[in-house]
């Protein structure tokens, strides 16, 4: 048999592995969304590692699904045709190394997973051992300033999420709001400023951001574009929204850009009442002023 024929056998049974890890992956990713709709729809009993909003990938996982069976040629010559550039230079490991990292990447999505490097956002696994952002202890030294009507704190609540959390108790989290020339303080996100942390980013020393002049640029520039309607690089359903720190604020109805003349960090602290379906802002601290 020559060296041609091996490598071409080679490669052949390579693209049935790949085929097949692909099978597993799809079928995985399919059942993930489909038990989260089911548990949500209390058709099965709950399962302690899975959340109900993972039921939010159950059309994209279908449309994966059936894509991955009409298109069977094409899945084949595409297998074929890695698993080919895979074995054309014998001992190239960096060829392996961008496959691997491509099938890791795509695994992690079809499987909503947490796995240090890749993070698919809100919808997916609950992690269990990680610590419950809401406890039933309420915190010490609550209080709401007393120059801030509390319906601006409120505004930044997002009542849609009630139907997700079954227990009672606090949660702390961090909010951006911006100011405008008329004396308005309106809820934003992190999106803006194109980062999750911005405090580590920018730098936070004495309630002031270290380069808080770079970060109201940045924050003008976005809000400007989404304000104006401006769609995301990519689309919706596919970027940046999928992120936990994202919200589906329309600014449409703020003022323009040009009238922002700050921006503030603020740590709100809600009291969720369960059975009430209720959230209630019960506590708000600073934490930085960036004035323009």
């Amino acid at each position: 048999m020559t060296a041609a024929a091996v490598d071409e056998d080679l490669a052949r049974r390579l693209s049935i592995g790949l085929r097949a890890y692909f099978s597993f992956v799809i079928a995985v990713g399919l059942a993930l969304p489909l038990l989260s709709f089911l548990q949500y729809k209390e058709a099965i009993h709950r399962v302690a590692w899975l959340s109900d909003a993972g039921r939010s990938m159950l059309p994209w996982a279908v449309f994966i699904a059936v894509a991955f069976i009409v298109f069977q040629k094409f899945v084949r010559r595409t297998c074929m045709l890695i698993a080919a550039w895979a074995l054309e230079t014998p001992g190239d490991r960096y060829r392996w190394v961008v496959i691997g990292c491509c099938l890791l990447i795509f695994t992690s999505y079809s499987w909503q997973l947490h796995i240090g490097i890749a993070h698919r956002g809100v919808p997916g696994w609950v992690y269990v051992g990680t610590r419950d952002v809401i406890q039933p202890e309420e915190p010490a030294n609550l209080s709401l300033p007393t120059d801030v009507d509390p319906a601006v704190f409120r505004a930044a609540l997002q009542p849609w999420v009630m139907p997700y959390i079954h227990r009672s108790g606090y949660a702390s989290s961090e909010v951006l709001f911006l100011h405008f020339k008329d004396g308005t303080m309106r809820p934003a996100n992190y999106e803006l400023a194109l980062v999750s942390w911005p405090k580590a980013t920018f730098g936070l020393a004495n309630g002031q951001m270290t380069h808080g002049p770079e970060f109201l640029a940045i924050v003008k520039h976005n809000f400007a574009n989404r304000r104006a309607g401006g769609p995301f690089l990519l689309p919706g359903a596919i970027s940046y929204p999928s992120h936990l720190n994202y919200q589906r604020i329309d600014y449409r109805g703020y003022p323009a850009a040009d009238e922002i003349v700050g921006a503030s960090l603020w740590t709100l602290t809600v009291r969720i009442d369960d059975h009430a379906g209720s959230i209630n802002v019960v506590g708000a601290t600073k934490v930085a002023q960036v004035n323009g």
